[in-house]
């Protein structure tokens, strides 16, 4: 779990900077299921965010990464979605550009 937690606050992807493109990497990322992809995704929606602010689709994609962890790490850890969260140390989700 450590290593998840690491690539959400720490991952780099590198996602294309044509939309429809990057939808379709997003797309695939989140399908994968993939626990450790999901958590550099949203590594970097999270910088890109910061940076510049998010796109409403990937603003989406960004939340729905995060719902997708939580899910995971309170399933592993028997904890709840919200204590799950709470140790992703995401915040809310209001407080996207």
């Amino acid at each position: 779990m450590h290593n998840v937690l690491e690539r959400l606050n720490n991952g780099r992807v590198n996602l294309p900077k044509q939309w429809a493109a990057r939808h379709r990497r997003v797309t695939e990322i989140l399908s994968s299921g993939d626990p450790y992809q999901i958590a550099t995704l949203g590594s970097e929606l999270r910088r890109w965010d910061l940076e510049r602010g998010l796109p409403d689709l990937d603003r989406q994609a960004y939340r729905r990464a995060l719902r997708l962890l939580a899910g995971e790490i309170s399933a592993v850890l028997g904890i709840s979605s919200k204590e799950a969260r709470a140790m992703m140390d995401a915040g809310d989700d209001d407080d996207l550009n």
